[in-house]
């Protein structure tokens, strides 16, 4: 089943696959591992990077999918969502804009403003975003902790796997797989 998914996946980002609209070009991203990358699926999707991590099990990678669509990167959305086989377990959506932060108005030119985005989108699944444990024994909990109880069953396994991410005018997350609720949960932000 799950190569069938695989095969899908692949038929999916290749079929509609135009050169004059490429982008991105493959990035390694962790050891031995190149994300697959595709660009203008449909009329609407602008960029879509997909990259495979230990994240919700310490054995068995999750699929993690990001994907840049709209008219131009700089009026399109950023979905991101992961699956552990088949299953949502987390899922996030913004505007491409909010990869500017606070330079929006700094950064000249469109293009600039464009390459920007598209070096975060590119870079988003990096190595240095993943952290074990996903909260060490020694940190406390505090006011960027949006639930105690979450925070706590986090820090509880110390094998848990995080995910920081950014986007917006300085806003940071951290999320982590949460065996209690199935699925994936933020246990940290920073504005």
């Amino acid at each position: 089943m799950r190569q069938l998914f695989i095969i899908y996946l692949f038929c999916l980002f290749s079929c509609n696959y135009k050169t004059e609209n490429k982008i991105l070009t493959d990035t390694v991203q962790s050891k031995n591992q190149k994300p697959i990358i595709s660009n203008n699926i449909d009329s609407t999707v602008i960029a879509t990077v997909i990259s495979k991590h230990l994240f919700s099990e310490n054995l068995i990678k999750d699929s993690f999918i990001l994907i840049l669509k709209g008219k131009t990167i700089l009026t399109g959305t950023i979905d991101f969502k992961i699956f552990k086989n088949k299953s949502l377990i987390y899922e996030d959506s913004f505007l491409a804009t909010d990869f500017l932060y606070d330079q929006a108005d700094i950064i000249p030119s469109v293009k600039q403003k464009e390459d920007s985005i598209m070096t975060r989108v590119k870079h988003f699944f990096a190595e240095t975003h993943f952290i074990q444990p996903a909260i060490d024994s020694t940190e406390k909990s505090d006011d960027n902790n949006p639930d105690p109880k979450i925070w706590k069953e986090i820090k509880s396994y110390p094998s848990a796997i995080g995910f920081i991410y950014s986007y917006g005018y300085e806003g940071t997350y951290g999320i982590a797989y949460l065996k209690s609720k199935q699925k994936a949960v933020q246990y940290f932000f920073s504005d």
